[in-house]
């Protein structure tokens, strides 16, 4: 069941298992993993680009990448 108010759209990424998104969808989470999406193999900024144009956050363990590419896009604005 999902939370009411909760309204984040979620994307997982390759370092995520895809059964979480199956689980988050399965109790009415807007999810969906890459490789549902047929986006895997794609870089860490393509999935940052397409999520963020999609209206998605992110989900991912890649911390380091991650924060490198959140440095760079808030420097670009």
């Amino acid at each position: 069941m999902a939370i009411p108010g909760l309204t984040a759209r979620l994307l997982l990424d390759g370092d995520t298992d895809p059964a979480l998104a199956r689980a988050l969808q399965g109790r009415g989470f807007d999810a969906a993993h890459i490789n549902e999406l047929g986006r895997q193999g794609l870089s860490d900024e393509q999935q940052l680009t397409y999520a963020a144009a999609d209206g998605r956050v992110l989900v991912t363990h890649n911390r380091n990448d991650f924060l490198r590419l959140a440095d760079t896009w808030l420097n670009a604005n």
